[in-house]
């Protein structure tokens, strides 16, 4: 299935965006196995927001998209 980004919601949108543009949490993503444990990390180490003030656990974060565009070719 291939995203159009022009449809993604401005919070995956914010996700997805510091996971793939951000060295700390693209090294992290590259060890989880999905956008789950992703933010199951941070959360332990007491970071629950994007740095553009986004709930990493926001309800309207499409998961599934996020594991799509940043967890897929892992």
């Amino acid at each position: 299935m291939s995203i159009d980004i022009r449809e993604v919601n401005s919070e995956t949108l914010d996700v997805s965006l510091w996971i793939a543009n951000n060295e700390r949490f693209y090294k992290l993503s590259l060890y989880c196995k999905d956008y789950g444990e992703f933010v199951d990390i941070l959360h332990k180490r007491g970071e629950y927001h994007t740095p553009g003030g986004v709930l990493w656990a926001d309800p309207n974060v499409n998961v599934k998209e996020v594991n799509e565009l940043e967890f897929n070719e892992r």
